[in-house]
């Protein structure tokens, strides 16, 4: 049976410091792509492996995935992935310069059912101010989730950001992979895809939901 390992994001109060990703990527030329929340590392190393073209960086707030992650990019030689130990926030905040992401990829984010909770959700206004400047112009996030109250919540927040959702069906057919597809699949849950980019005018969403 499936659980999540929560961990409040909120806890974690180390400052990180800045890094010098021309000094981890031999490729890098100011933009990377950055998976929010990695796991156990499955799509930060496929992806990695399908696309050599590009940088990314993860980041997971529980320290023995973070490690073991870390281990696997090492052992499988991946020049140009990298794991950070820390929040999402605190990485942005601390370590991540303006106008340098992207693509960011948040696929089954922790839930947090309990109302009292919901704070320490992954998409949420206050996070989303914080990740503005970090984007490039072209910027996109792309999300999944098979908890529908979650996606309904994800909707609504980027909506009321003004984001535009768009449709990307190739991504999700070569691209996605998470070890959350199995669990999906065997509780016969509906999978929620959706690609944001930045919008200057505000537009009607519609779902890109696989059931």
């Amino acid at each position: 049976m499936r659980a999540h390992t929560h961990t409040n994001p909120h806890s974690f109060y180390q400052k990180l410091e800045a890094i010098d990703f021309s000094a981890i990527f031999p490729s890098y030329s100011g933009t990377l792509d950055l998976e929010i929340g990695s796991g156990t590392g499955l799509f930060l190393r496929d992806y990695a492996k399908a696309r050599p073209d590009r940088n990314i960086v993860g980041v997971e707030v529980r320290k023995k995935l973070a490690d073991i992650v870390s281990e696997r990019i090492q052992k499988d030689r991946l020049s140009n992935a990298h794991l950070v130990y820390g929040s999402a926030e605190r990485l942005l905040e601390d370590a991540i310069p303006d106008n340098s992401i992207d693509n960011v990829y948040i696929f089954h984010p922790d839930p947090w059912f309990k109302t009292r909770h919901h704070n320490r959700r992954v998409i949420r206004p206050d996070f989303l101010t914080v990740l503005a400047p970090k984007l490039s112009g072209a910027a996109k996030i792309y999300i999944s989730t098979d908890v529908t109250a979650l996606w309904d919540a994800m909707i609504q927040t980027l909506s009321d950001a003004k984001w535009l959702q768009i449709e990307d069906p190739e991504f999700w057919k070569t691209y996605y992979t998470t070890h959350w597809q199995r669990y999906t699949q065997s509780d016969q849950r509906p999978q929620h895809f959706g690609v944001f980019k930045i919008g200057d005018v505000p537009q009607g969403t519609q779902q890109n939901s696989i059931d």
